[in-house]
Parts: structure tokens; sequence; C-alpha cells
């Protein structure tokens, strides 16, 4: 299972990253944000620790993102609400849960090596 995980927070992270470079339709991206997240909630039977990490990081990514465009640190040429994309927090999720594979597989790696 813990493989399966890692491979599908890999994939959710270069699938959202590779489609952000590639879109300029906002909706578009939003809706392909939201389709693999769900997929890879589903794919972990929408465990409730999952679910709290993800919107956790939906706030947070939001917060940050929110204040850096108030504070006049960037903008972004498209904007949906609050100054940002509408996609943008959802973006920190998959980052978030991209990271989280690859602590777990760095932690996996060396406690196999020991």
């Amino acid at each position: 299972m813990r493989r399966v995980h890692t491979s599908l927070c890999y994939i959710s992270a270069v699938i959202s990253t590779a489609v952000m470079l590639m879109l300029k339709e906002n909706m578009l991206l939003t809706t392909i944000m939201i389709a693999a997240l769900s997929i890879f909630l589903m794919a972990m039977h929408r465990q409730k620790t999952y679910l709290i990490f993800a919107f956790v990081m939906f706030l947070i990514g939001a917060s940050v993102e929110i204040a850096a465009v108030r504070s006049n640190t960037w903008m972004y040429p498209i904007e949906d609400i609050f100054g940002i994309p509408l996609w943008i927090p959802f973006l920190w999720i998959n980052g978030a849960f991209g990271v989280l594979a690859l602590r777990q597989s760095i932690a996996r790696y060396f406690s196999e090596r020991s």
C-alpha cells in the first residue's frame, strides 16, 4: 500500500505541474487539478487523515498566496478570487502530497539500509 501511495503522490504532483505549465485556461486547469486530487483521495479510500491534510494545505496555500499578492510581492495575470487564480490552492495540496511521498520514500530508503 505504501508504494501505491507514493506512486499516486508522485503522479498527482507531476500531472499538476505539467498541466499548470501547459494550460492558460483557468477553469479547465482548476477542473483538472481537482480531478487529479479526487482520484488520489479516492485511491486512498478517503482516509480522514488525508482529507484533513488536504483541507489544511488548501487554507495555508490560499492564505500565503493571498498575502503575497496583497503585499505586492507578486501578481498573477489572471485573478479569480482575492487576486489569485482559482487553481493555486489545489496546486499547494498536490505539491504537499508530493512532498509527503518524498519524505516517506526517503525514510523507507534509510530504514532498509540499516
